[in-house]
């Protein structure tokens, strides 16, 4: 794949990933659900959008929906809808379920105005309801569906200072660090050397992200 610094890639600039899609294509007919994950710019939107039209060319519906800036769970349901809106028999169903928000035109509304009156029909009380309508009616659908979430294990990260803490003294526990008055550092060399190895292009230390003090501490 053509290294980019772009959102993804496609066409001529996408090749060499014939294994990864061959594997992910399989998981996908067998129907699971599968979460993507790895380093940011690894291409892994790029992966998923190249699954989406191969499938589409083979009779499949693609949907993709990018949540990194989703705020609830409520945003994330509504942006799902908009990434439904196209297909008619699914918007339908959705606009027939929630009747209070929408007219019997619904063909007649935009992708970003349908996003609009499905997230005012949400709340927390009923989001999960109609959220797992969504999935059901495009799970019934007489197409098979490829509904792709991006960014969603940004969303579902909260209180990231807890959440790198607790990681921390995990690592401490099993042995991979050790902690000190100086932050944290690898009890061997053999553990360093890996480490520098295997994050060398991506590895940025906790003192640079903006963390309050009791979390800073770089790995030595």
């Amino acid at each position: 794949m053509k290294l980019s610094t772009g959102r993804w890639v496609s066409g001529d600039d996408f090749f060499d990933r014939e294994t990864e899609l061959r594997i992910l294509k399989r998981k996908i007919l067998e129907g699971n659900h599968v979460l993507l994950t790895g380093q940011r710019r690894m291409g892994k939107t790029s992966i998923v959008r190249e699954l989406g039209q191969r499938l589409k060319d083979e009779g499949w519906i693609f949907l993709f929906t990018d949540v990194e800036g989703a705020n609830c769970a409520e945003e994330v349901i509504s942006e799902m809808a908009k990434a439904v809106h196209p297909i008619h028999a699914i918007s339908s169903r959705i606009a027939t379920e929630m009747k209070r928000w929408f007219s019997d035109h619904i063909d007649e509304v935009s992708a970003y105005d349908f996003s609009v009156k499905f997230r005012a029909g949400l709340d927390t009380g009923n989001w999960r309801r109609h959220g797992e309508k969504l999935l059901r009616d495009c799970a019934e659908h007489d197409k098979r569906v490829l509904l792709v979430i991006d960014e969603l294990p940004i969303f579902l990260i909260n209180d990231v200072d807890e959440r790198i803490t607790e990681v921390l003294e995990s690592l401490v526990h099993d042995g991979y660090l050790k902690a000190g008055d100086n932050g944290y550092s690898f009890p061997s060399r053999l553990l360093q050397d890996w480490w520098e190895a295997r994050f060398r292009d991506h590895y940025e230390p906790l003192e640079s992200r903006g963390f309050n003090d009791k979390q800073q501490g770089s790995v030595q």
